[in-house]
């Protein structure tokens, strides 16, 4: 791994574990300078209009699993450790290990994360197939960095929300966990062990997050995660016969630049009348529209 770029810890760490959290912050620093989210056309209106993203709750994703995914790969690592290891480090990876468990017991029924997706590639046939109506809808290409500016308007949503790269391979998952693990081990040495326990939820949170399984690894996901901490923000939507709970993630002004910088119409969709109501819709919603390419994918998906 690479030293990580210092940076002055939120409160005052072990450490040790400031030296992890710098690692684990490189990797998703810098975003790359476009993701793409793939939605359906009622999406593509709703984003458009109102200015906002819809943040799904992390259970109502279409993975149901996901969440518990990466707390199994933490807590099988935990207990490698702990199988592989004698006397007093054994009894600190058990209270580690320990603490972790009842904090993600408390966070799993108690936490409300609402998630963003986005994906690397811009045409992609798999996205085009999940996401976007089978070819049939859209995929708005942000621009991260102006995104996350155009966030920041909103101080909830700017204090509260990350975006975050997601990792399918095993050897990182297992190298990140590991890291922390011993890290937080080695904490113990130097700092009372209420405060090296009271540093594991911010270790490992987002890794709960950010781990999912290789069969995903085509998407190339990045995540934007907004953990609201008043009502105002969430709200039930139906999708396709399902209510799903979502938390509005506000990014416009209707006099400024929108964060996103092209719109491509699925490959099913007949081009000309397609980019004509597109150019409407921006026509009505932001004062500048007509900086907004509209194009069309060429992936090979026939419509059904």
């Amino acid at each position: 791994m690479d030293q990580p770029k210092h940076e002055q810890p939120a409160r005052d760490l072990p450490g040790e574990v400031a030296y992890f959290l710098a690692l684990w912050r490189n990797v998703h620093r810098p975003p790359p300078p476009r993701l793409s989210h793939y939605t359906d056309a009622a999406g593509l209106c709703g984003i458009v209009r109102s200015g906002s993203l819809w943040a799904t709750h992390i259970y109502y994703l279409n993975d149901s699993l996901e969440f518990k995914y990466g707390s199994q790969v933490i807590n099988n690592i935990f207990t490698h450790e702990i199988d592989s290891s004698q006397g007093q480090i054994t009894q600190r990876l058990r209270r580690l290990q320990e603490c972790y468990q009842s904090h993600f017991a408390i966070w799993e029924s108690l936490a409300d994360p609402y998630v963003v997706c986005f994906c690397e590639a811009g045409n992609l046939l798999s996205q085009w197939r999940a996401y976007a109506t089978n070819g049939s809808g859209f995929a708005i290409e942000f621009e991260p960095a102006r995104l996350i500016q155009a966030l920041e308007r909103d101080p909830e949503i700017s204090e509260n929300s990350k975006l975050l790269k997601v990792l399918y391979d095993d050897n990182e998952q297992r190298q990140f966990t590991k890291l922390a693990i011993d890290q937080l081990v080695k904490a113990f040495d130097a700092h009372p062990e209420q405060e090296v326990l009271d540093s594991v939820p911010l270790v490992f949170s987002e890794m709960s997050l950010c781990f999912k399984h290789r069969a995903f690894a085509e998407e190339d996901e990045w995540r934007l995660v907004f953990m609201p901490r008043t009502e105002g923000f969430v709200d039930v939507r139906v999708r396709e016969g399902r209510l799903l709970p979502y938390a509005s993630v506000h990014f416009g002004d209707p006099n400024e630049r929108p964060p996103y910088s092209t719109i491509v119409h699925g490959p099913t969709l007949e081009a000309e009348n397609t980019k004509r109501a597109i150019k409407m819709l921006l026509g009505k919603t932001n004062k500048y529209w007509d900086l907004v390419v509209i194009t069309g994918s060429d992936a090979p998906l026939r419509s059904r």
